[in-house]
């Protein structure tokens, strides 16, 4: 982006990414980006989830288990995400799926970015 202000088509771009994202609530972007992960490729574990977004493996295990039941201080998780136990693996390795609740988000922030394209070619 050169240093000029914006135009008017790129702070729209950015306004309507905004309230794409809007059905997330105010959750902390890492959360974010964590959830658009996973709501990409479902079924990995917290390492791929990990390395994919270049955080260390403990960091996205917080990432992960807030937007689960059960945040990081005990208290009630997001519960968009569920941790399964990986039958092929014999130690403590889980995979990540979408709650229906993260699935139904999932789905608005698609129909909210589809709007928009939609908006932007007519």
């Amino acid at each position: 982006m050169s240093q000029s202000a914006l135009t008017t088509v790129e702070k729209e771009t950015i306004q309507h990414l905004l309230w794409a994202l809007k059905p997330l609530g105010a959750i902390p972007f890492p959360f974010v980006t964590t959830f658009l992960l996973i709501v990409i490729e479902e079924g990995q574990t917290q390492s791929a989830y990990a390395r994919a977004a270049g955080v260390h493996r403990y960091t996205m295990s917080r990432y992960i288990h807030a937007l689960g039941d059960c945040a990081r201080d005990g208290g009630p998780g997001l519960g968009l995400v569920r941790l399964e136990c990986d039958p092929e693996k014999m130690h403590n390795s889980h995979r990540i799926y979408l709650t229906a609740k993260g699935r139904a988000i999932a789905v608005d922030i698609l129909r909210n970015l589809k709007r928009h394209q939609q908006a932007m070619v007519a």
